[in-house]
């Protein structure tokens, strides 16, 4: 469904016809199976300036379709178990990060991410096992934008 201003939050793959009508899109986690022709419309809507935020298990879930690991990039991770992590900005001159709190705590299970695309601006990193890992990143496609959380 379109949410505030243009924001769709797909949750089934049913909803990925209304991507047309929308800014920005977000695939909320795991939502089955994509076949290539909403790959092809999801690629094409960030290409032609629209938003995509993947949250969740998505990046770890679609980074092995063709289509959509070109919207994330080459990202490789780990899954941690449900603990405590701090995030710590990692780029605070960027829009997105520069009036947030340096770090945040939270209680979660989180995919972090121990390689992202070298186009890739990472957001957010937290320490896992003595070794820094990246959280979230954006990247530019085509016109438009990849947030992956």
């Amino acid at each position: 469904m379109i949410d505030i201003d243009g924001i769709l939050t797909v949750s089934s793959h049913e909803q990925l016809p209304l991507i047309e009508n929308a800014r920005i899109v977000v695939i909320n986690g795991y939502i089955g199976s994509i076949d290539s022709a909403y790959q092809q419309a999801l690629c094409t809507f960030v290409e032609r300036g629209g938003g995509v935020l993947f949250l969740g298990n998505a990046v770890e879930a679609y980074q092995g379709y063709e289509l959509l690991g070109m919207l994330t990039g080459a990202t490789r991770g780990i899954r941690t178990p449900r603990c405590e992590l701090i995030a710590r900005v990692s780029t605070p001159d960027h829009y997105i990060t520069r009036r947030v709190d340096p770090s945040l705590a939270f209680l979660e299970s989180a995919y972090l991410l121990t390689d992202i695309p070298p186009d890739a601006q990472p957001l957010w990193q937290t320490s896992w096992q003595y070794v820094t890992h990246t959280l979230t990143y954006v990247r530019d496609y085509g016109r438009g934008r990849v947030f992956c959380m």
